[in-house]
């Protein structure tokens, strides 16, 4: 890693971010950004920012812009006041934060110890209650909002239900006061995440996971409709887990009465995405039902991040379930939703039942087929036991002899071999026959981001067919050649581990604790293997050709490209129109930056899967930018020695650049990175 003294500019990063910049400019800071800390920083700023943006516009649906275009035209003056908001909140006119209070400090009976974040209308702190000893978090009206009266309203009705609520999923209020002018409210000090966080960071796994959370916050929700309020506010960040498994709802600042007088009440307040239509509208028309549309799309939210390559088909089924129930509460007039939370809840707990009683299924299944295996074990050592008494020799020779090295005459390690637990069944690898002939390697003509090492492009003949794995190697293969042969990888054997990627670089974090079978991210057996230096793939290759009596090597770089062309001629082997089909890249990705399951992509004209894309793939060839100028006789063999390894195909944190069928890349053969893998050739 290294910081740069000539980093591009950041209009420049800017360029690169959105795709603008020209082919030669974009491939320049490609290169200057893989070993570039500080661009990288900037690049992860500017990508969180474009993956929100993204995301929310991906949000919006046709309705959705009916509706906004029908509410604009019926209501000028909401158009305006958004003009209005839109420009209080942009940067240049945002005013500077200055916090209410200088801490520490002391208020009444608190010790108030350290701001814990703020936001458009109030500010939180970490205090404890001195003579309790009880850690609190401490809410107060920003200083520069005490004379907003509908700031004070939001605050004033945020204490007046939070003194009325006590349940286990409700965030609990302890004590609220005015002193020189503020507000202050006193709550449970919550320790744990949103479920916002816990979705976007890869943390929520499966649909049992989102159901249970699902069944408390219905819990907490039926409580609060119970005490005549609507939350207003239910969305994703405003539900957290904490270290306990606990979930709670908070944050009560739109919560109103259910017989609140609607001239009152901003029904519009709420969270876009979220909001029921009723709410959106603006008529006052809300209720209860508007918090069961909220919960629904926070359902829908949930659901969305969870594991894509989900392959457990209990959790696909529940899944399944879940995403219904959320369409039923999503729907557009509120009588045809679910009438009460309580419904809600119920068919939760139909779910949840349904899911235990599978799973215990699964279990007695599995406990009676060991129960089943023991019995027949104990009835065979039992007859075996009969016939030997009966007739000692009857069990076969040399038992009892004297070169069993002193053990009881009859004794036998393994009475009933049959018995004996069965390895695992070794995998057999796809292969795709790969016909003899010819190709034009290189550089394509009008490719304006060749480089110089791509060309000169030449013809490379095959006189012999060979084949290659339809797809790169899998964490379920590597792990049984781990198995078989107790083999350490590099990132083991050297106490480092290995790089896991950013959004910007292969470089992201160095970690001993990141290896092929925990590599940063979700790990399941169909995924690529990643986390394996040249040296790890070579072993892989050698073990297997002695467990399958035929010989496989990693590609030569003619065999990579010849195979990932595919008879093609173009800069690019897939349609570019159609690259998301073909290709697993970082356009994909968004923040779920790893690989997902080989095969998932559409097979080249071949039939061989993720040549481009998902993780990059090591070459048996040293790497020379002059390796095309060598004369094609000894070609297509590559040099005979060198520094670095050749790496082809792009990867899941890669551009459209890396997805060129001529593009080179190379790593020194010690590199342990999260987006390396390899797949294998068998050749005659």
């Amino acid at each position: 890693m290294r910081t740069s003294d000539d980093c591009p500019k950041e209009d420049i990063l800017v360029g690169w971010n959105a795709g603008s910049l020209k082919p030669r400019e974009f491939e320049a800071v490609s290169d200057h950004l893989e070993t570039c800390s500080t661009c990288q920083a900037i690049i992860e700023k500017l990508e969180d920012q474009s993956i929100t943006i993204s995301r929310q516009l991906a949000e919006i649906t046709t309705a959705d812009l009916d509706r906004a275009r029908q509410s604009i035209e019926a209501d000028m003056q909401t158009a305006k006041s958004i003009s209005s908001l839109l420009a209080e909140l942009s940067p240049q006119n945002a005013e500077p934060f200055v916090p209410s209070l200088q801490v520490p400090c002391e208020l009444r009976q608190y010790e108030v110890e350290k701001l814990l974040g703020h936001g458009g209308m109030g500010e939180v702190y970490a205090a404890r209650h001195k003579n309790l000893k009880r850690a609190v978090a401490l809410k107060v009206i920003r200083s520069n909002r005490q004379d907003d009266p509908i700031a004070q309203s939001h605050f004033l009705r945020e204490i007046e239900t939070a003194g009325q609520l006590d349940h286990p999923n409700l965030v609990r209020a302890y004590d609220a006061w005015e002193q020189d002018g503020f507000l202050f409210l006193a709550q449970e000090l919550l320790d744990g995440d949103s479920l916002g966080s816990l979705a976007t960071e890869g943390k929520i796994h499966t649909a049992a996971e989102i159901l249970n959370y699902l069944s408390e916050i219905c819990s907490g929700v039926e409580q609060l409709h119970a005490c005549g309020f609507v939350h207003r506010d239910i969305k994703p960040s405003n539900i957290m887990r904490l270290r306990d498994g606990t979930v709670k709802l908070i944050d009560y600042g739109l919560a109103v009465p259910t017989d609140i007088d609607d001239s009152g009440v901003a029904s519009r307040a709420g969270t876009v995405g979220y909001m029921a239509p009723e709410q959106a509208s603006g008529n006052g028309a809300f209720d209860q039902r508007s918090d069961i549309y909220s919960l629904g799309c926070v359902l829908k939210y949930l659901l969305r991040f969870l594991p894509i390559d989900q392959t457990d088909e209990q959790d696909s089924t529940l899944r399944s379930e879940l995403a219904q129930l959320a369409d039923d509460m999503t729907h557009t007039r509120p009588e045809d939703r679910p009438s009460t939370i309580t419904a809600v809840r119920e068919r939760l707990e139909v779910l949840s039942k349904r899911d235990e009683i599978a799973t215990t299924k699964s279990g007695n299944t599995n406990f009676y087929l060991v129960g089943a295996w023991l019995l027949g074990l104990i009835l065979v050592s039992a007859l075996a036991t009969y016939f030997y008494r009966a007739n000692p020799v009857s069990l076969g020779p040399s038992h009892g002899s004297e070169t069993d090295g002193g053990r009881a005459s009859g004794s036998n390690s393994s009475i009933n071999p049959e018995m004996d637990i069965q390895p695992r069944t070794p995998f057999k690898l796809k292969m795709v026959d790969v016909p003899a002939g010819e190709f034009v390697m290189g550089g394509v003509i009008g490719d304006e981001a060749v480089r110089a090492e791509e060309l000169p492009s030449r013809t490379v003949v095959f006189s012999r067919p060979f084949r290659i794995s339809a797809c790169e190697i899998t964490v379920g293969q590597f792990r049984e050649f781990v198995e078989a042969t107790g083999c350490k990888t590099e990132a083991e054997r050297s106490g480092e581990g290995g790089w896991i990627v950013s959004r910007s670089s292969s470089f992201g974090k160095l970690d001993p604790s990141f290896i092929w079978s925990n590599p940063g991210y979700p790990v399941s057996d169909n995924l690529p293997v990643t986390m394996v230096s040249y040296d790890d793939a070579v072993a892989f290759c050698e073990w297997l050709s002695a467990r399958d009596q035929k010989t496989y090597r990693l590609p030569t770089e003619a065999e990579w490209e010849y195979c990932c062309r595919a008879g093609t001629t173009e800069v690019h082997s897939f349609p570019i129109a159609k690259i998301n089909e073909y290709v697993w890249s970082l356009d994909t990705a968004g923040k779920n930056v790893f690989p997902r399951p080989v095969g998932t992509r559409q097979a080249n004209a071949w039939g061989i899967y993720d040549m481009v894309g998902n993780v990059r793939e090591w070459c048996l060839d040293w790497y020379s930018e002059t390796a095309y100028q060598v004369d094609a006789g000894r070609f297509p063999a590559g040099p005979e020695t060198g520094e670095k390894r050749v790496v082809r195909g792009g990867s899941y944190s890669d551009r459209d650049r890396f997805f060129r069928s001529s593009h080179r890349g190379y790593w020194p053969p010690e590199t342990v990175v999260g987006n390396q893998g390899f797949r294998v050739v068998e050749v005659p």
